[in-house]
């Protein structure tokens, strides 16, 4: 009882549903009412293909009572670093920006060197220039931050919302950083730093939260489908991070895994075992998000 008691006033900030390319638990209003009757305080809507801010209208006519807002992902399907995308989406309300993260150059690598999930190499309905693309990195030929990145990086700082670094690369990562911070970028966040594909040693999370960024620790790192950190790797990473640093997630909403909102629960249920505070918790599920997430 204690653990769902928790959930309440909580900000879900990394949840999939649909309409999206990839098949769903939940819709968008299913989604929400979900995390509504789990007394959930707001939830962000995340496509990996779209951008969902302009649909959020609709879903909160549907669902009163929980604070819903949308976001962006700089996939291919927006036209990857595109600060035309990036402007619309905050016209609309948009409160998260990620980088590319199924199609950034670091996710394609990764997943077509191994057996896993890697859609656009193994679906042969796809068209070629689907099937043979290479992905989206931030940077030129030359290893600098591409001209688009600064637009976007501007725009974010100037409506005050959250840049996600995506699933870019370390490298990438750490030179985008520092450089959204000068530019006034108040809010970054680095999702799942734990799993294989964008994994970060921790003493470089540490840096990174040095440098003004949030770790967003998800039930997918120590998962049965994703699984890349044990249990207690993952209760210890936060406590040398320190809760004040860290938001928990989900990060769930595909076909094999719990629904967000009791992935979260797990999240809880599993840190609780492992010593941590209530407060703590709060913070990580409640403070910590909602200064992202609100205006």
């Amino acid at each position: 009882m204690l653990c769902k008691e928790l959930l309440k006033g909580a900000v879900e900030m990394h949840a999939h549903s649909s309409p999206d390319n990839f098949p769903r638990i939940y819709d968008h209003v299913e989604l929400a009412k979900a995390a509504r009757d789990y007394g959930f305080k707001g939830i962000v809507l995340k496509s990996q293909t779209m951008g969902s801010a302009d649909r959020v209208q609709f879903v909160r006519q549907l669902v009163p009572g929980i604070d819903i807002f949308g976001a962006l992902v700089l996939n291919y399907a927006v036209g990857g670093l595109n600060p035309f995308a990036v402007e619309a989406q905050i016209r609309f309300g948009a409160r998260v920006v990620w980088m590319p993260t199924g199609d950034a150059a670091n996710h394609i690598a990764y997943f077509s060197k191994t057996a896993g999930f890697d859609p656009m190499k193994k679906d042969v309905s796809m068209p070629a220039f689907r099937r043979t693309a290479t992905g989206i990195t931030v940077f030129d030929d030359k290893h600098k931050l591409q001209p688009a990145v600064f637009d976007i990086l501007d725009l974010i700082a100037q409506a005050n919302i959250c840049l996600s670094l995506g699933h870019l690369s370390v490298d990438e990562m750490q030179a985008l950083l520092p450089e959204a911070v000068r530019r006034g970028v108040k809010k970054v966040v680095v999702d799942h730093p734990n799993l294989v594909f964008t994994r970060i040693p921790v003493d470089t999370q540490k840096e990174m939260v040095r440098q003004g960024a949030k770790m967003v620790y998800i039930f997918g790192e120590f998962s049965p489908n994703f699984y890349s950190i044990t249990p207690k790797e993952f209760a210890a990473n936060i406590k040398l991070l320190g809760p004040e640093n860290v938001v928990l997630a989900s990060d769930t909403g595909y076909l094999a895994g719990p629904t967000p909102a009791e992935a979260v629960r797990i999240v809880v249920q599993l840190l609780l075992e492992n010593g941590f505070k209530e407060q703590e918790l709060e913070i990580m599920l409640k403070t910590n998000p909602t200064q992202l997430v609100y205006p």
